[in-house]
């Protein structure tokens, strides 16, 4: 063959370089020297440094994706307080100046109680009563931001991902717009979340029910999350593998 032994091209570097030399001293070399400047024929031009970089990087990345399998679960909660005699209530973990207070065992946060019920019913995991009965007195007059933050805990021991949570708080009073971004902030905070993934809303009852009446308050609350998708033993599943 011109130029060389196919051998020597195949095994050596040198030799190809030798013997893309002889091609260019000859008819054909010369013709095909547009195919050979470009290392179309050189059988080693897959093994420079940077492609093999290129792979290595591709590798790493690879290695990096999370192929966890998800399914996506919505879970539920709602929770009522009757007023009282007081100055302030707690919503959403923020102090609101009202004309009356809370009755409740805690500090009768409707909408972290409301927040906390939705992840575990999404999780299936019993609801606040559970967790923190009211017969305890270890509970008595307690921040509910911690009831929220045990949720939380729940959801990301079990694999999961919270992506959205939504409040619904229906009061004739206090009113809530003028706090509506710090308890976005604070749930935010609490349930280590962006904001964005936060969404607080108000309505009244148009005067009907205890609600209307001003004899209470209530929320509804609803949590999005992502959980492993549980394999035929009931273990999350990653990529065609069985994880513990």
């Amino acid at each position: 063959m011109l130029g060389g032994r196919w051998e020597d091209r195949q095994h050596s570097p040198v030799a190809y370089r030798r013997s893309r030399r002889e091609w260019k001293g000859n008819l054909l070399g010369r013709a095909l020297a547009p195919a050979i400047r470009c290392n179309f024929f050189n059988p080693f031009r897959h093994r420079t440094r940077s492609s093999a970089n290129a792979d290595r990087r591709r590798c790493r990345a690879w290695k990096a994706l999370d192929l966890t399998k998800f399914v996506t679960r919505l879970g539920t909660g709602f929770d009522v307080h009757a007023f009282t005699e007081g100055d302030h209530v707690w919503l959403g973990g923020v102090k609101i100046p009202a004309d009356r207070g809370v009755l409740a065992h805690s500090d009768g946060d409707v909408a972290f109680h409301a927040l906390t019920d939705a992840l575990l019913g999404a999780i299936a995991d019993g609801d606040i009563g559970t967790h923190f009965p009211p017969s305890d007195e270890k509970w008595r007059g307690a921040a509910s931001d911690q009831f929220l933050a045990h949720a939380c805990e729940l959801v990301r021991a079990r694999g999961g991902k919270i992506d959205h949570l939504d409040v619904t708080v229906l009061a004739e009073a206090p009113r809530i717009g003028q706090h509506r971004e710090a308890i976005r902030a604070r749930i935010a905070e609490v349930a280590g979340v962006p904001i964005a993934s936060v969404s607080i809303k108000a309505t009244t009852t148009e005067k009907l029910g205890f609600v209307g009446r001003a004899e209470g308050f209530a929320a509804q609350a609803a949590a999005t999350v992502r959980l492993p998708e549980p394999g035929p033993s009931g273990i999350g599943v990653t990529a065609g593998r069985t994880e513990d």
